[in-house]
């Protein structure tokens, strides 16, 4: 139990200083945060781009890094033809681009959720890392 105590103490040991420096910039950041992952032209632009990132992975020639994996590992590799990419050693993977851009949405949605919910826990945090420097002895500390 005693090592429990010290190591939260130790991680909590920065965040009342911290807390107390910073508490205006966390607030403005999660508040931003919460904004760009809530609105919807921005998660339709970022699921938009994943889409076509997704894409562009998808058709990459796998030649390349089988040979960059040869190299840094320094073990052989199964030979791949210069023609060889996911999608075609993977045809169900066709597939992820569609996901990625559908689905960002929604779990950029719940991200902005969570940070907002982040932001009404940060006091309750910044009290017991407080009570936790309070409470464990200037000693046991790092």
């Amino acid at each position: 139990m005693k090592r429990l105590m010290i190591g939260a103490a130790m991680i909590a040991m920065p965040l009342p200083a911290a807390a107390q420096d910073a508490q205006p910039a966390e607030s403005e950041a999660l508040t931003g945060l919460q904004a760009t992952l809530t609105d919807p032209a921005k998660q339709q632009e970022i699921a938009a781009t994943l889409r076509v990132l997704g894409e562009v992975l998808l058709d990459l020639p796998l030649a390349s890094l089988a040979g960059a994996a040869r190299n840094i590992t320094g073990e052989e590799v199964p030979k791949v033809s210069p023609d060889t990419t996911l999608r075609s050693m993977a045809p169900q993977a066709s597939r992820l681009p569609e996901q990625l851009e559908e689905n960002a949405p929604r779990a950029m949605a719940a991200m902005g959720d969570m940070s907002r919910a982040l932001e009404t826990m940060l006091p309750a945090l910044r009290d017991m890392a407080k009570r936790l420097e309070e409470t464990v002895p200037a000693a046991d500390r790092p």
